[in-house]
């Protein structure tokens, strides 16, 4: 919250099995990750979902819930290679 009234945008990358958590097919499993991420989308955060894990773990774009975005060259571009933009991974 703190980061983001000081005008920092938030751009999440979700890859390998994180994509599990913008999937349908597993919200009993992730329903907690998935109502926080759901949280920080509605605040204007941006979820990227890599493509290629997609194919790697049997998700359809189809079982993406609300406002996850299949990640492209262009988005992720955009996202996290701009001037100034900070990364952190764990």
């Amino acid at each position: 919250e703190l980061q983001r009234a000081r005008g920092h945008s938030l751009t999440i990358w979700l890859n390998e099995s994180g994509i599990l958590l913008a999937s349908r097919k597993y919200t009993e499993k992730h329903a907690n990750h998935q109502a926080a991420l759901a949280e920080l989308m509605s605040k204007g955060a941006t979820v990227l979902i890599c493509h290629y894990c997609m194919q790697q773990f049997d998700v359809e774009a189809s079982d993406l819930l609300p406002g996850f975005k299949i990640g492209s060259p262009e988005l992720i571009g955009n996202a996290l290679f701009k001037d100034g933009t900070k990364t952190l991974s764990w």
